[in-house]
């Protein structure tokens, strides 16, 4: 019963967007080559415990309301700007992204990324469009 109150509430509020004065999405000095060589996924993620609780505190959620993608009601800590584009794993980088939005940010990540390797999208450019993805979600 407690996971269908969170759910109305959450229905209620509308969907969940970065806030830029807690998630301005910050980045790491990386070169374009080393994004475009790092296997993704592969390497180490540097987002702890006590990060998710804070990010949850933040937004105004609890730390139980934050979950791997599918398994609750409401969504899982992301990075804004993604680690394929240089995002740190720093709080003022992650927020809690509803899961109806995850396919369609992923989704917009890996064009992303695919132009920047390509030359045919800067790296600060590419940056900056996921800062405001939520802007021009379908």
């Amino acid at each position: 019963m407690t996971g269908v109150l969170l759910l109305l509430g959450l229905v209620a509020l509308g969907p969940i967007v970065p806030d830029p004065a807690l998630t301005p999405g910050v980045v790491r000095p990386l070169s374009r080559a080393e994004i475009c060589t790092t296997q993704w996924g592969h390497d180490r993620r540097h987002v702890t415990e006590s990060m998710k609780r804070e990010v949850a505190r933040r937004y105004g959620l609890t730390r139980a309301d934050i979950k791997p993608r599918g398994h609750g009601p409401c969504c899982e800590v992301d990075h804004l700007v993604p680690r394929e584009l240089g995002g740190d794993d720093k709080v003022p980088n992650l927020w809690p992204q509803a899961w109806v939005d995850a396919a369609v940010k992923d989704q917009r990540e890996n064009q992303l990324h695919r132009a920047v390797c390509r030359g045919t999208v800067r790296l600060a450019t590419a940056q900056q469009q996921m800062r405001h993805w939520h802007a021009t979600r379908p």
